[in-house]
């Protein structure tokens, strides 16, 4: 049985910070290290809604022994509760985050443990791969698909309950160093998971 929710350790909203909508207006100009510096920046300054503040529990039992740990409701997101963006987020930047705010990011069986659990599983809504992918204007048209995915549930399932689906995961898995030692990441984004 999963323990009760627990908050994120973070101040309030800051006042004065950017919501989503400003964020898809002022950083398509940065170059991508610029985009991801603004990111972090925003994160560490705790600009995140409020559903994502509260920390819910995940419980596994393994050969008779049980253990909690906590996850935040939904992909990282950047503004307020009635406008958000679901972050940009690349491998090392989701490290450098989780280093700097002291939580550690899922590994591959931990994504899965977390989607069995989850209660929102919206269906992927995949871009056609592109050049454009990992722009601003691309991932804002993204982040509208899943926010209109969101909404069709919010009533039932409100925020602050378990998403999964929505974007992809990033992981941090020691198995890829077994398998290509030569490859020094090993934080990882996988494909959407169906469960």
């Amino acid at each position: 049985m999963a323990g009760p929710a627990q908050p994120f350790k973070a101040p309030p909203h800051p006042a004065g910070a950017p919501s989503g909508t400003p964020f898809t207006n002022s950083v398509p100009t940065l170059s991508r290290d610029e985009r991801k510096d603004w990111i972090y920046a925003q994160f560490i300054s705790d600009n995140v809604p409020d559903w994502l503040r509260t920390l819910q529990p995940i419980s596994v039992s393994v050969a008779g022994q049980t253990t909690t740990y906590h996850v935040i409701p939904d992909y990282r997101a950047i503004g307020t509760d009635g406008d958000y963006f679901l972050e940009l987020t690349a491998p090392l930047l989701a490290q450098r985050l989780g280093d700097r705010l002291g939580y550690p990011l899922p590994t591959c069986k931990m994504g899965k443990q977390i989607g069995t659990n989850t209660a929102v599983k919206p269906a992927p809504a995949p871009l056609a791969p592109s050049a454009e992918t990992i722009t601003v204007p691309v991932c804002a048209q993204h982040n509208a698909m899943v926010r209109a995915q969101r909404d069709a549930v919010t009533n039932s399932q409100p925020r602050g309950v378990l998403v999964r689906g929505d974007k992809k995961d990033v992981v941090r898995e020691t198995l890829i160093k077994k398998i290509s030692p030569s490859k020094p990441p090993s934080v990882i984004s996988p494909q959407w998971h169906l469960i």
